[in-house]
């Protein structure tokens, strides 16, 4: 008999198996059920410490180092997840895409 993948474990499968961004969002997660199911996963991923809540309805998986044990999300990675939700347009400065590609 097929074993039911619960959507904790549906969620935590997508984000190992993602690789375009460390932070994550509840619209990134709908596809596995209904809103207040997900956001009820995602409540209980939070308090098990498989992942972070960084804001309402922002996550990523926390990440450890050896000397300063937790470290911080990816500034811009947070920012991108909520520029995504908002369908806002992110415009680099030049200083930022310069330093990007390496030319300062």
């Amino acid at each position: 008999m097929k074993r039911l993948q619960s959507i904790d474990d549906k969620i935590i499968r997508s984000i190992k198996a993602s690789h375009r961004s460390s932070t994550y969002t509840t619209k990134d997660f709908l596809r596995f059920g209904r809103p207040p199911a997900v956001g009820q996963a995602l409540a209980r991923l939070t308090r098990a410490g498989q992942l972070r809540g960084i804001r309402q309805g922002v996550y990523d998986l926390p990440q450890q180092h050896s000397l300063l044990s937790q470290t911080s999300p990816a500034p811009y990675a947070v920012i991108e997840a909520l520029i995504k939700d908002s369908g806002a347009r992110w415009q680099f400065s030049d200083a930022y895409r310069r330093q990007s590609i390496g030319t300062v």
